[in-house]
């Protein structure tokens, strides 16, 4: 790492660092250091769009900076990732940085102004670090942070991503890699952990990125870059290529095992090839070619990157692992069952985007992750949205799992908030929206109704252990708590998940583990067992709880706020039921 301080000298063995994101989707992490058992903790993690209500921003994230000072004090040390010179302009001109994504995501209208902005953009974050990034770094940081004096340290952007995916492994030793877009000056980099150390091996080229191929065929497909990606994925699956097709641009990208490592080329008419094909194919199956080509770069690398390192054992960050299908294809081809004499499956850092960059920097030891490290719901605030909401003629009432389970089996849809709010981009139960898996009516009344966004997206389910090996395909029989990977469906079993599979089958799930490790996984499963109990099916319906371009929900407030502007007809705030009466009442005159 290297460090910097604008007030004082770095603290030796600080035992309370933040880190601190000051990009896009912003935000800050909370780690207490234990030096004597050589491992970390994380306390808290949280995103800026979460208490600002603007889905992945961009700036200094005052707010959970704030929330964090509020629950643990003033750190030790802050760590801020990424310094190039790109990075470096946007903290001097937040503005700029504003406005820079307002455009990317498609709320500001094109110019001439705007195209120069990118290009800009795209230049400056190809360059290295320069002569005074790192001090103006950590002087801006500090005045921001407006908690007086603290030490600030940076680190480089993927020495962070390479963090947060080692660190939170549980692996003893591990090859690591990051693959991204960019950051400073790079698209990826690789190395080897080992205990508490991890020893970057190389860089890769900024300009050799398959992240940046997959953003610009985003944007040329008019989508928004850096949020629309999962976009172009779904509608990859809408198209049936044959083999010559889908290799028409695995040579965007060449790998190469050499001596020295490996090398990585862009072939420098790759922007233009993306171009010409869209022309002649039109989206569908445009889509698909370019998610063919992710998936095939992606797998060169890490196959390469292996047989470099010869260490079997994986673990993985940066935006490029956001791709669940690339995902997949690690599981499958990559890892195998975890034995005496065998590696794990590769570990996915759930929020393996810049979102997890905060994470990332402040972690320098070993530590075990859990899925809920948000601002836990305030029973206050709780108690005041019951009796607002009862003076907004709703029907508020105590309830149990057991209730909650029975009125999704009647087709309810229920937004569900409890407990802490989750790290990263998925509801994973405790800010969720949930109904029956097994009607595709459901599911596309949620895409057109609730959550306003494109037919062909499909919705994610959690299972039960149980259900998981009844209706999965080469399922290891283990636990996936963050819904990083793709699996395969049985195809008797697929009626049982009809609104939770897309065409080919496949879904994106959560699975339970047999003993839950945190409350509101305890919370959570006890809903979805007695939901088994009700249908016979051990899965639920479980996709983020807001409207399409919001961010999820964070506080009983926001989660009421939602319920209101939507047409779900439910709302569980920990254990009170806040009911819609016109559905209530036409139920029980049915």
């Amino acid at each position: 790492m290297t460090a910097v301080s604008s007030h004082s000298p770095l603290p030796r063995d600080p035992e309370l660092v933040f880190g601190v994101w000051d990009g896009h989707d912003a935000g800050v992490a909370v780690v207490r250091n234990l030096p004597r058992e050589q491992r970390a903790e994380v306390l808290y993690a949280a995103n800026e769009e979460r208490f600002t209500h603007r889905k992945l921003d961009v700036g200094f994230p005052h707010h959970s900076l704030r929330e964090a000072v509020r629950l643990y004090g003033k750190p030790d040390l802050i760590v801020v990732p990424t310094i190039d010179p790109s990075k470096v302009l946007a903290r001097a001109v937040p503005a700029a940085a504003r406005s820079y994504y307002r455009f990317r995501r498609h709320l500001a209208d094109p110019s001439f102004l705007n195209r120069w902005k990118l290009r800009f953009k795209l230049l400056t974050t190809q360059l290295p670090p320069l002569p005074g990034c790192r001090t103006l770094t950590a002087f801006l940081a500090n005045w921001r942070a407006h908690i007086g004096p603290v030490p600030i340290a940076t680190c480089d952007h993927h020495a962070a991503h390479l963090r947060a995916a080692y660190f939170t492994s549980e692996f003893p030793r591990a090859t690591v890699l990051s693959l991204d877009g960019i950051g400073d000056a790079a698209s990826g980099a690789v190395a080897l952990g080992d205990g508490s150390s991890l020893s970057i091996l190389t860089h890769l080229p900024g300009r050799d990125s398959i992240g940046l191929i997959y953003e610009h065929a985003t944007r040329l497909l008019s989508m928004r870059e850096l949020e629309d990606e999962g976009k172009v994925m779904a509608l990859a699956m809408h198209a049936d290529l044959d083999e010559k097709e889908r290799t028409v641009l695995h040579d965007l990208i060449t790998v190469e095992r050499t001596a020295a490592g490996i090398r990585i080329r862009r072939d420098r008419h790759a922007f233009h090839r993306l171009e010409a094909l869209l022309w002649k194919w039109g989206p569908e199956r445009f889509a698909a070619a370019v998610q063919s080509f992710a998936e095939h770069a992606a797998l060169e690398i890490v196959r390469a990157v292996l047989d470099w390192t010869k260490e079997p054992r994986l673990a993985v960050a940066g935006g490029v692992f956001a791709n669940i299908r690339i995902n997949r294809l690690l599981r499958e081809t990559v890892g195998s069952p975890q034995t005496h004499d065998s590696p794990a499956s590769p570990w996915i850092f759930p929020h393996m985007g810049d979102g997890g960059l905060a994470l990332g920097a402040a972690l320098t030891h070993p530590t075990v992750l859990h899925p809920f490290l948000g601002s836990p719901l305030d029973e206050e605030e709780i108690r005041r949205t019951a009796e607002r909401a009862r003076g907004e003629n709703f029907r508020v009432k105590e309830t149990s799992p057991r209730e909650i389970a029975r009125l999704l089996a009647e087709e309810r849809v229920i937004g569900y908030a409890q407990g802490r709010m989750e790290f990263g981009p998925r509801a994973l139960g405790a800010r969720s929206i949930l109904a029956r898996p097994d009607n595709p009516a459901i599911r596309d009344r949620l895409n057109l109704v609730q959550k306003r966004r494109v037919f062909y997206q499909p919705f994610c389910p959690t299972l039960l252990l149980r259900e998981a090996r009844e209706s999965l395909e080469n399922y290891d029989g283990r636990a996936e708590r963050w819904m990083t990977s793709l699996y395969g469906t049985i195809p008797q079993k697929r009626t049982r998940l009809g609104g939770v599979i897309g065409p080919d089958g496949s879904c994106r799930c959560q699975i339970l583990p047999e003993s839950p490790e945190t409350p509101e996984e305890t919370r959570y499963k006890e809903v979805v067992e007695a939901f088994a109990e009700e249908t016979g099916i051990g899965a639920l319906l479980n996709t983020s709880f807001n409207i399409h371009g919001d961010p999820i929900v964070r506080t009983a407030k926001d989660a009421y706020e939602t319920f209101r502007k939507s047409r779900l007809d439910a709302l569980v705030l920990q254990d009170i039921l806040i009911e819609r009466r016109e559905r209530n009442s036409s139920s029980e005159k049915g």
